[in-house]
């Protein structure tokens, strides 16, 4: 979709939204296509040999795979010379997005790869499309936790059940429930009294970042490596995105949290695809660069097939743009961006070439004058909070 006019120049979520509705096929040689009948999409040539005519039998043009087939307004009928892959997006969803786009005055900034890395993330699109892409499923506990918590017929009994299955996981929630970030006047003993304390919402939020957490640690040993950085990082976002959504009171803390676990979770999926690529072709093959640049792509097509919100998914895919000016009101992908920020600061790394005033998502916080001491001095003013959570976590 990087090659592709003029759906490239939609935003991310815009082309991901287009890529759920739309239509691959594959027409044997001799088929045609015509104008009339297809006005209505976008439709592109992926693979094989076209030939478009005009409403007299001239020939147009030959195969190109940037433009749709039917761009020229001579356009009339196309004539699949050779069997051909084509793919086909909603021209009327295209226009919708595209006005929306127009109206919220967003810069129509683009994924940039080079000709290896492109086929690559069409390659992982397609998959996705046909679902045969291995996009991580969530864990079992944490999916059932969550339809359960969706419920509004669940009682805390049958959610009780479902915990008890996870022996570990129910002792983590249970002292969970007994530090001090609840102030309780006597311990809970049970799994039941524990449920009652924290809440369903608070629950199904640590569940389902424990299982997240879990899943990076249990991954294959091949990408297990490259995955030990991600999961420190992981860490601490969540425990930045925790803070300053305390500190801020802008949005609740628990999903804040989530959204800093969640934040790199395309890279887990992009390491299964990529590693084994790397092995065939070579030390050569760009695995960094590809992940630096799809993750959170794939990271939000993964959010998506877990039934994650907006929120969460634009959180994923709009956190690595320190220009982002999205809502008035922050956000859980403002609250990220500010805990990658942070994160920065402390390590003493630019996050910009421009001022930290001039990163939205901060000034929306009220965070642009913020220095290392002071975010130092909001990490020690929830320390208590800061630990019971790395207590779950471990």
């Amino acid at each position: 979709m990087n090659t592709f006019v003029p759906i490239a120049n939609l935003k991310t979520a815009s082309r991901v939204a287009l890529l759920k509705k739309a239509k691959f096929e594959t027409l044997k040689a001799g088929a045609r296509l015509h104008a009339e009948e297809n006005h209505h999409w976008l439709i592109y040539a992926t693979k094989g040999v076209v030939r478009i005519l005009d409403r007299g039998g001239h020939s147009l043009r030959g195969t190109e795979e940037d433009n749709h087939l039917f761009a020229a307004r001579a356009a009339n009928v196309v004539v699949i010379d050779t069997e051909t892959q084509i793919v086909r997006f909603d021209r009327r969803l295209y226009d919708e997005l595209s006005k929306q786009e127009s109206r919220n005055g967003v810069s129509l900034t683009e994924v940039e790869m080079d000709n290896v890395e492109g086929d690559i993330f069409q390659e992982i699109l397609g998959e996705y499309q046909r679902d045969q892409i291995e996009l991580p499923g969530m864990p079992e506990i944490a999916e059932r936790v969550r339809h359960a918590v969706a419920d509004a017929n669940t009682s805390s009994r049958q959610l009780e059940a479902i915990l008890a299955q996870d022996p570990a996981l129910a002792a983590k929630l249970l002292h969970h429930a007994n530090s001090a970030m609840f102030g309780a006047n006597y311990p809970a003993t049970t799994l039941h009294e524990a449920i009652g304390r924290l809440g369903l919402g608070k629950i199904s939020y640590l569940v389902t970042a424990h299982a997240v957490l879990g899943m990076f640690r249990d991954a294959v040993p091949d990408i297990r490596r490259h995955l030990k950085q991600v999961y420190a990082d992981g860490v601490e976002r969540a425990k930045y995105c925790f803070v300053i959504a305390r500190e801020m009171r802008f949005t609740d803390p628990d999903s804040a949290l989530l959204a800093g676990l969640l934040n790199e979770i395309g890279i887990l999926s992009l390491l299964n695809q990529l590693v084994p690529k790397q092995a065939e072709r070579g030390d050569d093959f760009p695995i960094d660069t590809l992940i630096h640049k799809l993750h959170r792509i794939v990271g939000g097509m993964i959010l998506s097939k877990w039934g994650f919100g907006g929120e969460f998914i634009q959180a994923v895919e709009e956190s690595g743009d320190w220009q982002r000016v999205g809502e008035d009101k922050p956000d859980l992908c403002d609250i990220v961006l500010a805990a990658r920020w942070c994160m920065k600061q402390k390590l003493a790394i630019e996050p910009s070439s421009q001022h930290s005033a001039m990163i939205p998502a901060l000034r929306k916080l009220k965070m642009e004058y913020l220095d290392v001491a002071g975010i130092d001095a909001m990490l020690l003013k929830h320390k208590d909070e800061l630990s019971v959570l790395e207590a779950m976590f471990s």
